[in-house]
């Protein structure tokens, strides 16, 4: 009798190969759809940080061998523009502008000696004088107001202002004229060129009191 029994089954199964012989036999593992997916975004990352860069070398170059380029006319048109501007700040401005602070100072001398055609006799000096003054602020106001139409928003400004000192206190009572017209177009033109009227106006007449 034998010493020891001897199966005579076949086994069902292959034995299963370690690591080490599957890498002998050159089957390594593939790798995943994640890995692949990062490795393709860092390939396609440093081709446009190369692309990139060669256009910026390109540009640069071609911005130093050709006067055309944008940024070269971006400089050429702001010098242009300052040359312009300062032809421009050189032509003679409307005739209006030099009234302006005549205009004011007369405003304010006539305000200052309104009283004395309530006090005074007409034939007196005093009388006489405080009519001059009034007689030169309506003369400005005149010749501002006959001056051809201004171009620009300083000459604008001083038509407005002789349009108030013309119909200052108009407004108290019933307008003459068209006297609440030209207040309205005073006030008007006053809002848009930004121009403020001075401390000695008395007002249109028609302002609520405060």
């Amino acid at each position: 009798m034998a010493s020891h029994a001897h199966s005579t089954r076949t086994p069902l199964l292959r034995p299963v190969q370690t690591a080490p012989t599957l890498l002998g036999q050159g089957l390594d593992r593939q790798p995943g759809p994640v890995t692949e997916a990062i490795r393709t975004m860092r390939e396609a990352e440093a081709a446009i940080a190369a692309i990139e860069d060669g256009l910026d070398r390109h540009f640069a170059a071609v911005d130093a061998a050709d006067p055309t380029t944008r940024p070269a006319l971006a400089k050429r048109a702001a010098a242009l523009r300052r040359r312009l501007e300062a032809r421009s700040s050189r032509k003679s401005a409307d005739p209006h502008i030099p009234h302006r602070d005549r205009l004011i100072a007369a405003h304010a001398a006539a305000m200052a000696v309104r009283s004395v055609f309530q006090e005074e006799h007409p034939d007196s000096p005093t009388y006489k004088a405080a009519l001059a003054v009034d007689n030169r602020m309506w003369a400005l106001i005149a010749d501002v107001l006959s001056l051809p139409a201004p171009k620009t928003a300083a000459g604008l400004a001083v038509v407005g202002l002789a349009l108030a000192f013309q119909v200052e206190g108009a407004l108290a009572g019933r307008p003459w004229e068209n006297e609440d017209k030209i207040a309205a177009a005073a006030r008007a033109i006053l809002a848009v060129t930004g121009t403020v009227l001075p401390p000695a106006f008395t007002g249109f007449g028609d302002e609520v009191a405060a």
